[in-house]
C-alpha cells in the first residue's frame, strides 16, 4: 500500500507543472443544501395574542413568532394566512450570536401586501459567497441579502431565493422582532 502511494506521488511529480497543478486543484465536491426545516400549520388555527409589550402569532397553543407592535403583528398574521408552513435555515448553528444566522421563509403563495418593505434582487444572478469567519452570504451584485453559518445553509438559502420573484421582504424592520419572507 505504501509503495502504491509513493508511485502515484512520484508520477505527479514527473508531470509538467501545469498538469500537476490541474491534478492538485480539482474543485471540491459540491456541498449539498441543508435539509428543509419547516413547521406546517393550519391557517384556520392562527391568532394574535398580546404578551407584554409585543404581539405573538399563535398556531393553536404554539408560538410562531413575535412582533413588536399590533400593526406588524397584523401583517405577520396576514402573511401566515397565505401560507402553509413556516421554514427556517440555520436553527442548529452554534455561533454565539446564533439568531443572526437563522433565516426564515414561508411555503405557500405569498401575494403583495399593502405597505410592503422589500428589497429587490435578480433570482437569476443571486449567489452565495464564503466570507470567512463571518460566514456565507447570499448576495446579488453589491447587495448583501442574508447571512448563513455554513455552506450547506447558504445553498439551501440560494435554492429558496432562486425560486422567488426576486423580492426579500420584511415586517418589523427597525424593531427587535423582524419577520422576513420572499415573494
Amino acid at each position: 500500500m505504501k509503495r502504491t502511494a509513493f508511485l502515484v506521488l512520484a508520477a505527479v511529480a514527473m508531470l509538467p507543472t501545469a498538469a500537476a497543478a490541474q491534478i492538485r486543484q480539482l474543485p471540491a465536491p459540491p456541498v449539498r443544501p441543508a435539509a428543509e426545516d419547516c413547521l406546517p400549520y393550519n391557517a384556520a388555527g392562527l391568532k394574535l395574542v398580546q404578551q407584554g409589550t409585543g404581539w405573538v402569532l399563535m398556531n393553536g397553543a404554539e408560538s410562531m413568532l413575535m412582533q413588536s407592535n399590533k400593526a406588524d403583528a397584523d401583517k405577520a398574521l396576514a402573511l401566515a394566512k397565505q401560507n402553509t408552513a413556516h421554514c427556517f435555515i440555520g436553527r442548529n448553528n452554534q455561533r454565539p450570536d446564533r439568531k443572526r444566522y437563522i433565516a426564515e421563509y414561508w411555503k405557500g403563495t405569498t401575494t403583495p401586501m399593502a405597505g410592503e418593505d422589500c428589497v429587490n434582487f435578480n433570482p437569476a444572478t443571486v449567489n452565495v459567497y464564503d466570507r470567512g469567519a463571518l460566514g456565507w452570504r447570499l448576495e446579488n451584485g453589491p447587495s448583501y441579502l442574508v447571512l448563513y453559518d455554513n455552506h450547506a445553509d447558504a445553498n439551501r438559502g440560494l435554492l429558496v431565493a432562486k425560486a422567488t420573484t426576486g423580492k426579500l421582504c420584511f415586517i418589523g424592520r427597525g424593531t427587535s422582532n423582524i419577520t422576513t419572507y420572499y415573494r
